[in-house]
């Protein structure tokens, strides 16, 4: 099946559900970072590119504002994030939508989630680091041709933080289900994923294109600063959304498991 089609069918049931979690986590990231400020940045590359810390501000989710908005932001992300596969590991697994039994267990799923994510946000945040300090560097050295080879290399490194996240993709879910420990989970994780990376790196990239797109277009319509940060929430809210379910529908794919949140569903339907 799809995973995109299957992803997308789960959040149209029942994407609304976490709309308390998403909500708040997606509003901080709006807060903190800036969807569409790589392009923003190369609007005018010359002004922009004055030092690495300016370029790595206009791309960085964490630190467009300060470093302790970045980290309260961090913060809700992690604990929504935790929620949301609590959530969605009870849901598939036993077939039943509920708030309060993750919450009860948050403990349990913070220590499957919490390190992976935070090592998946500190790898992005360091590429993005390294991609300003390129950047810079084409801005002094070849300025004739500085704005395109900056945006080359930035498409080429974005799409390598879209492979990288597709690697850690499924290691939360064979922590969860399976049980594993992060290392053997990392191992079961890109093996399931070996055969599929490049359909799961092209979805993420067609995911994260599209929200940085509708970013750009809302800034440029619509120059009030409260629009694009309404039109960012929901954004970002739907990539915390979409990650994990994603995540989970193509666990629950590679490996044959039953999702009895189906099973019930349909027996519901029959009675």
């Amino acid at each position: 099946m799809n995973l995109n089609k299957s992803t997308i069918k789960y959040i149209t049931q029942n994407g609304w559900k976490f709309l308390p979690i998403t909500l708040i986590a997606g509003l901080a990231l709006a807060f903190s970072g800036n969807l569409s400020g790589s392009i923003s940045f190369f609007t005018d590359i010359e002004l922009n590119a004055s030092s690495v810390w300016n370029i790595y501000g206009h791309f960085s989710m964490l630190t467009s504002r300060s470093w302790v908005v970045g980290i309260l932001s961090l913060i809700l992300v992690l604990f929504a994030m935790s929620v949301e596969y609590g959530i969605l590991d009870r849901h598939l697994r036993v077939g039943k939508f509920s708030l309060r039994k993750p919450l009860a267990s948050l403990n349990d799923t913070v220590m499957t989630t919490v390190p992976v994510i935070a090592i998946a946000m500190v790898l992005l945040e360091v590429v993005t680091f390294l991609t300003s300090a390129v950047i810079l560097l084409l801005a002094k050295t070849v300025a004739f041709m500085s704005l395109p080879l900056a945006i080359i290399v930035t498409v080429a490194i974005y799409i390598g933080m879209m492979f990288l996240l597709a690697e850690f993709m499924l290691v939360i879910p064979a922590m969860q289900v399976v049980g594993y420990p992060f290392k053997d989970a990392f191992i079961f994780s890109t093996k399931l994923v070996s055969g599929n990376i490049k359909r799961i790196t092209f979805d993420f990239i067609c995911v994260i294109a599209i929200a940085i797109t509708v970013s750009a277009l809302t800034a440029i319509l619509f120059h009030g600063k409260v629009i694009s940060l309404l039109i960012d929430t929901i954004l970002y809210s739907f990539i915390l959304l979409y990650i994990p379910i994603y995540s989970m529908m193509a666990f629950y794919e590679f490996t044959g498991e039953q999702r009895r949140d189906i099973i019930v569903n349909k027996k519901s339907y029959l009675t």
